[in-house]
């Protein structure tokens, strides 16, 4: 004998169909909550589609002004809604921009692009020295904060990833900065940071 749902609904007592229909909202929830997040998901891959190049090539041409500007202009979940937030994003994008980003594309020049012809051991050793420098004040950062804009990933954390991400390509040994390491690894492999370097990298 078979029995449809109904007729199991049918013979159940109030404790029983109070526990199904508590079931029933539960998975209700977790399900719009399941739609909510592949929206939000589609909606930042979207944004970051046409956010992503246009500032990347303001930080490649160090024309940060237009950078913070397009930032602005967006106003996403990334950006700090606090102007303490926005301080932390503006000292980290100069940081990186003026003392980190010079000696990382010097070091990657002369290890990588140039051809072993015009490369320089002698300015990639020194760039390397104040490379590491600057990584080592990254990692004291993050020793007292989880991210660089705080307690959350924001756009702080893009201003610095954009630049560290050439890291990759180095291949640099970051065994001294253990949390720098791990934040720049779950950094790159967000979601919406693998749709902005696929745009790169093409």
């Amino acid at each position: 004998m078979q029995l449809s749902l109904l007729d199991l609904w049918g013979q159940m007592q109030g404790f029983a169909r109070g526990i199904v229909f508590v079931l029933a909202i539960m998975s209700i929830w977790s399900l719009s909550i399941s739609i909510k997040k592949w929206w939000d998901l589609r909606a930042a891959q979207a944004e970051t589609r046409k956010f992503a190049p246009e500032f990347s090539q303001f930080l490649e041409e160090d024309n940060l002004g237009e950078a913070v500007t397009l930032a602005e202009k967006y106003k996403n979940s990334l950006y700090p809604a606090t102007s303490q937030g926005r301080g932390r994003m503006l000292q980290w994008t100069f940081f990186v921009a003026n003392d980190v980003e010079p000696a990382l594309l010097t070091l990657f020049r002369n290890r990588i692009f140039f051809p072993p012809e015009q490369r320089s051991e002698t300015l990639a050793n020194q760039a390397e020295e104040t490379l590491r420098a600057k990584l080592s004040i990254l990692e004291q950062q993050l020793v007292k904060t989880p991210y660089f804009g705080g307690d959350r990933w924001d756009l702080a954390d893009f201003m610095v990833a954009g630049v560290l991400y050439l890291l990759t390509r180095l291949k640099l040994d970051l065994a001294a900065y253990p949390k720098l390491d791990t934040w720049l690894t779950a950094s790159i492999n967000r979601p919406a940071a693998q749709v902005a370097r696929k745009l790169r990298e093409t």
